[in-house]
């Protein structure tokens, strides 16, 4: 995959002890599959962190987008060590969303990621 397919590559956090890892998780998914399917991918965070050359390659060659689930902003940290910062981030760490229980929770905030991968995409004239 290279940027002349025009994707952006959303990497969430693997955080399992915080909700709003989860809540990142699902989104991106849901983004990825069913929002703009066309317009992004998505990789597992854990892959970049031993240096495996396919996931290295993705992040170096796509602009990327971080969901991160608390304020320890993982994925970002994580995208900045091993290849270079991501070109936009979500934190969830203030989505009240992430907190406690709302219905369609994963949805509203499939639609952020939605939007800022069409921010991305119309920055870099996609």
């Amino acid at each position: 995959m290279s940027r002349r397919f025009g994707k952006v590559l959303v990497v969430p956090c693997s955080g399992s002890d915080d909700p709003g890892g989860t809540l990142g998780r699902e989104a991106a998914l849901i983004v990825v599959e069913e929002l703009r399917p066309r317009g992004c991918d998505t990789i597992c965070l854990p892959r970049l962190l031993p240096g495996e050359p396919e996931a290295l390659a993705l992040v170096r060659d796509l602009p990327v987008l971080a969901v991160d689930g608390c304020a320890n902003r993982c994925a970002s940290r994580a995208l900045e060590y091993v290849a270079a910062p991501p070109v936009a981030a979500l934190c969830l760490a203030d989505e009240p969303r992430a907190q406690g229980v709302v219905p369609d929770a994963a949805r509203q905030v499939a639609a952020q990621i939605a939007a800022q991968v069409d921010e991305v995409r119309e920055e870099l004239g996609w």
